[in-house]
C-alpha cells in the first residue's frame, strides 16, 4: 500500500509538467511550418486568426492548470 501511495504521489508531481506540454502543442500553430500543413490541407482562415485562437486557448489551459492539478 505504502508504495501505491508513494507512486501515485511522484504521478502527481509530474502533472504540472503534463499541463505545460499540452500548452506548448497549442501554440504549435506559431510555427510556419505546422501553418503550411494546414494550408496544404485545404484550411482557408487567416494565420494570425488562428494563432489567436490557439493563444487564448493556451491562456485558459494554463490559467485553468493550478484546479486541474489539485484534484
Amino acid at each position: 500500500m505504502a508504495t501505491t501511495r508513494c507512486s501515485r504521489g511522484g504521478l502527481a508531481a509530474y502533472f504540472p509538467l503534463f499541463g505545460l506540454r499540452w500548452v506548448l502543442i497549442l501554440l504549435n500553430e506559431f510555427l510556419p511550418e505546422r501553418w503550411q500543413r494546414r494550408v496544404l490541407a485545404g484550411d482557408t482562415a487567416s494565420w494570425g486568426d488562428a494563432k489567436l485562437r490557439q493563444l487564448n486557448r493556451a491562456r485558459d489551459f494554463l490559467a485553468a492548470l493550478p484546479q486541474k492539478v489539485d484534484a
